[in-house]
């Protein structure tokens, strides 16, 4: 058995040994990147967290918890940290912890396996770093270590897949326009920076508890300006994919995020998922019972869509309207001109489908935009721990 003397003497040479890899990791990077730190990188011994202490016990009612600080960036003021400012207190999914900052903000981080001095060509590093928009989430900071570095991020308390499947949120009509005008607003800015998002879905858009909606997840966003074709084995989930990426388009155009952003709409007027396909062909065959044949020149010349349209039944062509008449909407949800909205988003025409200033001019905003998330979110006392940022191509063993 090892002596109490013994732990005590390991846990200490273990600290001192991480400190001098981290020391290590420091000196290799290259001068460019230490110039950008704005202050000098402390080594001090960390306050070790007891057991039982009132940092342990924190529970996961963040409405008890500050506020306003944990938005406030300049809480966090250095840009690039390799001291123990940060306490994890509860693992949200597989790449996202929930952290207390040493000034009391409450902060998301997310792991990212690469070395030290290769977390700026990070693209999600380079796109959040670039967008300043209140529907982004932040990036309050990056935190290094030798193997892991960690994205120091804004926390939010909920994501639209809570809003969409727990019927204890009263949604209306208005909620859901207030939602699509802030997903529209912070696409803008994403573009704008020339971007394309490429993973919008519901746990991607998260909520604070003052009802901002947030998008985030950028792990799989792509510069529009990029020279050479994205990967086809890393793309977005499929049901909330555009048609011509699940048939093996490789440009990146910014208005697949659109369609993403119809599909998460048409389920909240559903209150359920407008797909269940295991596979791109499956997703494919979806999209046809949904909308009937693909439009554009893209389909015309592509075989696998030419493959699967010809086993195709056809018994559904084209039921859009019929899944979202009014006694398949909640009554105080069903709305024509959002319905259209979503119909618009959902052009399988690349060339027809909205941009997203076509989108915030849509005639469904015409009457202006009254709805307060903020009032759905009092039905919780605790907020869920949903399961933001969680990514399927992640190794489950981290």
């Amino acid at each position: 058995m090892v002596s109490a003397d013994r732990k005590k003497k390991n846990r200490i040479n273990h600290r001192i040994n991480l400190r001098t890899r981290k020391q290590q990791a420091w000196e290799q990077l290259p001068d460019s990147f230490i110039a950008k730190c704005r202050a000098k990188v402390p080594f001090t011994e960390p306050e070790g967290i007891e057991d039982g202490s009132k940092e342990e016990k924190r529970s996961m009612d963040f409405f008890s918890a500050p506020t306003l600080s944990h938005f406030n960036p300049e809480w966090i003021s250095k840009p690039y940290s390799f001291s123990d400012e940060y306490s994890i207190h509860a693992t949200l999914g597989r790449t996202v912890m929930k952290g207390w900052h040493e000034s009391g903000c409450i902060v998301a981080m997310k792991k990212c396996h690469v070395p030290p001095e290769d977390i700026l060509q990070l693209e999600e590093v380079k796109a959040l770093s670039s967008i300043n928009h209140e529907n982004v989430v932040k990036l309050l900071s990056l935190r290094l270590t030798v193997s892991v570095q960690y994205l120091v991020l804004e926390y939010c308390h909920f994501d639209l897949e809570v809003l969409i499947h727990l019927p204890k949120f009263k949604i209306e009509a208005e909620h859901i326009k207030r939602i699509a005008f802030a997903l529209l607003s912070g696409l803008t800015a994403i573009h704008k920076k020339n971007y394309a998002h490429r993973n919008l879905r519901p746990n991607h858009v998260l909520l604070t508890q003052d009802g901002v909606v947030k998008i985030t997840d950028f792990g799989l966003s792509c510069s529009t300006e990029a020279a050479s074709p994205i990967s086809t084995s890393q793309t977005e989930n499929i049901h909330y994919a555009a048609p011509e990426s699940l048939l093996g388009c490789t440009e990146i155009r910014r208005n697949a995020d659109l369609w993403s952003v119809g599909v998460i709409i048409g389920e909240l007027f559903l209150r359920a998922s407008l797909f269940d396909a295991k596979s791109n062909r499956e997703q494919v065959v979806q999209l046809l019972d949904l909308l009937g044949h693909f439009q554009g020149n893209f389909y015309e010349g592509n075989q696998k869509y030419q493959q699967i349209r010809s086993a195709w039944s056809g018994d559904k062509n084209g039921s859009f309207l019929k899944v979202f008449e009014p006694r398949l909407c909640n009554g105080s949800l069903y709305d024509r001109q959002g319905v259209r909205f979503v119909e618009n988003m959902m052009k399988t025409n690349i060339d027809r489908r909205l941009t997203v200033d076509e989108a915030l001019s849509h005639y469904w905003f015409a009457s202006g935009v009254r709805g307060n998330v903020k009032d759905l979110l009092q039905a919780f006392k605790k907020p869920c721990r949903s399961r933001i940022f969680q990514e399927s191509n992640d190794d489950s063993n981290d």
